[in-house]
C-alpha cells in the first residue's frame, strides 16, 4: 500500500492539480455516464443538482476539467482521491478510489520543445509511474484493450494485476463527450 502523500506528490510532480469534488452530484450526470445504478439518493438534498452521492470521482473531475477548458486553460491535469458511495446490502458501502483527467498538449509551453497533443501513452505513462509506486514489478500489471462503456473503444485499456481488474485509462467515449458539450478529447 502506498501512502496518499506519496501518490499526491508523484502526481503533482508530472503536472497534475489536486481538485476537491463534492461527493454529492446530480442524477442526471451519472445517468449520461452509465454510472446510475447503486446511487445513493439523498432524502434531503442541498439542490436538485446535488441530489445523490457519486458513485465515481470521474464525473466531479470532467465536469472540472470543462470548466477549466472554458476558461481558455489550454492544458489541464487534475485529480481527485476519495470515495465514491454505493448501495449495499444492509448499509452504504464507501470506496477509496483515485483518478486522474489531462487534456490539451502533452508537455507544458517550452522554447524548446515541439508542441504535440496528449496521447494515450502520454496518460499510460502517468498511471506506469504510479504503478512503479507500489513496489511490485510493473511486468506484473496488465493493460488489456478496453474498457467501460463511458471510454472510447478503440482508445482504452483495462489494467489487470494477478487476475484482477484494478483500473482503466483512456478518451472519453465520443458520443460521452458529445452529450457532455466537450470540445476536447
Amino acid at each position: 500500500r502506498v501512502a496518499l502523500s506519496v501518490v499526491r506528490e508523484q502526481l503533482a510532480g508530472r503536472g497534475y492539480a489536486e481538485a476537491i469534488n463534492f461527493a454529492f452530484v446530480d442524477a442526471g450526470l451519472l445517468q449520461a455516464w452509465g454510472m446510475g445504478d447503486g446511487a445513493i439518493s439523498l432524502k434531503n438534498p442541498l439542490s436538485a443538482e446535488l441530489a445523490v452521492m457519486r458513485t465515481s470521482l470521474l464525473p466531479g473531475l470532467v465536469a472540472a476539467l470543462d470548466r477549466n477548458r472554458k476558461r481558455q486553460q489550454l492544458r489541464v491535469r487534475l485529480f481527485e482521491a476519495g470515495r465514491s458511495y454505493h448501495l449495499g446490502e444492509g448499509a452504504p458501502v464507501e470506496i477509496e478510489r483515485i483518478a486522474a483527467v489531462a487534456t490539451g498538449d502533452a508537455t507544458g509551453e517550452q522554447w524548446s520543445e515541439t508542441k504535440r497533443k496528449l496521447d494515450f501513452f502520454d496518460i499510460k505513462g502517468d498511471v506506469e509511474s504510479l504503478m512503479r509506486l507500489t513496489g511490485i514489478d510493473a511486468i506484473s500489471f496488465e493493460f488489456r484493450a478496453g474498457g467501460p462503456a463511458f471510454l472510447h473503444p478503440g482508445r482504452s485499456a483495462t489494467i489487470w494485476r494477478n487476475g484482477t481488474p484494478v483500473g482503466f485509462v483512456g478518451a472519453l467515449d465520443p458520443r460521452l463527450q458529445k452529450q457532455l458539450d466537450l470540445d476536447d478529447d
